[in-house]
């Protein structure tokens, strides 16, 4: 997906992993996971590699890595072209870097006769067709409510029993309705179902399970076979026991991208200033989600020997008990949470609405320390005189870093509390 058809922010929406991308020649493609990316073409060993440095895309928020309790994030890889005009010139650090996308669907029809074929996930380039028209990638597939997403299940609709992928032909008549259009295998038995054929209307309804409902593939015996294609051939999930319901490749409720921003705050407790230098010197470390996780994991003096190292390497002396309480600072959770003296809350409020409380709280008070607390900026200014009545006080935000994270996805409906059951849900 290199030649810039997609710019890095769209990667965290609407284009994630697991998203249904069509690139300009309109072919459609599902963006792989996570563990396809930051991998490099090696033409000595014939595969693909880890890049040179992936530790250059890691970022590290605490706020949002103790909400969605990740240890790290990860920037998508900017593509970097290289051609080489002499021996002497050197790549990049990690050159020629794309965010990798698979063909889906897999199945495509002849646009002159209507045969079907289905080809590979990875495969790059389509064989010519036999007198006249083209391969045109199919416009349906299946998912499910669980978040899966599969081709759909041409040969089951229709009951064809042939072996491989049959003799399919896909027959458009152009109506307006599902009904004008029809499979069907030609070399199915004469007076078999599958080669009568069968429309595909009623296979994007939506079933309500709470009344009892069933899809089309349902009442159909066709149960949803778990395909995450995002993750490459075979990496299917079972059992899975949600209605399969058809889409369209491009139907807008096919893909809610999971995403959530958060402002930097500093910790605003008294600390000593050589502490909080040395706490931004380590929030731009590259190793600090790595740091974070063996903090997490109790080994507290192997964190201030691994950051040490990192900021030794940088040139910067520092003491480890100084580490240990910078790190301390970094790493916890209530550190931006209520600046000194402010009200608490009355009742316990859920993780959501305490982190962007401790935005709001500290963001409506005054935050002027470039040295200290670089990232933010609040100066407050004075209210119109007309506005008075409304407004106690107005703070410009002159300066400040806004993370946003792209987390999981959902499919036909849009899950409200998407926090629940972090990380394994983002992981699954």
């Amino acid at each position: 997906m290199g030649n810039k058809q997609i710019r890095t922010g769209q990667l965290i929406a609407p284009f994630g992993p697991g998203s249904i991308y069509t690139d300009r020649r309109g072919v459609p493609h599902v963006v792989a996971g996570l563990d396809h990316w930051f991998k490099q073409w090696d033409a000595g060993l014939g595969r693909m590699v880890t890049c040179t440095n992936s530790q250059e895309f890691e970022r590290f928020e605490p706020r949002l890595s103790a909400l969605l309790r990740v240890a790290r994030f990860c920037a998508p890889p900017d593509y970097r072209a290289f051609r080489r005009t002499n021996p002497a010139d050197q790549p990049p650090p990690n050159a020629n870097l794309f965010v990798p996308a698979l063909r889906f669907p897999r199945w495509y029809r002849q646009t002159r006769t209507g045969e079907m074929r289905r080809f590979n996930l990875d495969a790059a380039q389509l064989p010519n067709t036999q007198g006249g028209g083209r391969w045109q990638p199919v416009r349906f597939v299946s998912v499910c409510s669980a978040g899966h997403l599969s081709e759909f299940p041409w040969k089951q609709w229709i009951g064809c029993q042939c072996a491989g992928d049959g003799n399919l032909f896909l027959t458009d008549r152009g109506g307006s309705e599902l009904n004008s259009i029809k499979v069907e295998c030609r070399t199915c038995p004469d007076g078999s179902t599958g080669r009568r054929g069968r429309p595909l209307g009623g296979t994007t309804v939506k079933p309500n399970v709470a009344l009892g409902e069933q899809s089309a593939f349902q009442r159909a015996g066709i149960a949803c076979p778990g395909d995450r294609p995002w993750l490459g051939e075979g990496a299917n999930e079972q059992p899975c026991n949600q209605p399969l319901i058809a889409g369209l490749i491009n139907q807008t409720n096919l893909y809610f991208p999971r995403t959530i921003s958060a402002i930097a705050l500093p910790d605003l407790r008294p600390v000593n200033p050589a502490i909080t230098t040395i706490r931004n010197e380590i929030a731009s470390l590259p190793t600090v989600g790595v740091a974070r996780t063996v903090w997490n994991m109790g080994d507290r003096a192997g964190t201030v020997a691994m950051v040490k190292a990192g900021l030794d390497a940088l040139g910067i002396v520092s003491d480890p008990a100084l580490v240990q309480e910078a790190l301390q600072s970094l790493f916890d959770a209530t550190a931006a949470q209520l600046p000194p003296g402010t009200v608490q809350p009355a009742a316990p409020e859920s993780d959501f609405v305490a982190f962007r409380r401790a935005e709001f709280n500290i963001i409506r008070n005054q935050v002027n320390d470039p040295q200290n607390v670089p990232n933010l900026r609040v100066i407050p200014t004075d209210v119109p005189g007309d506005l008075t009545s409304w407004f106690a006080r107005v703070n410009l935000v002159e300066r400040l870093r806004e993370t946003r994270v792209f987390y999981g996805f959902d499919r036909l409906d849009q899950i409200n509390n998407s926090l629940a059951q972090m990380p394994d849900i983002a992981m699954r």
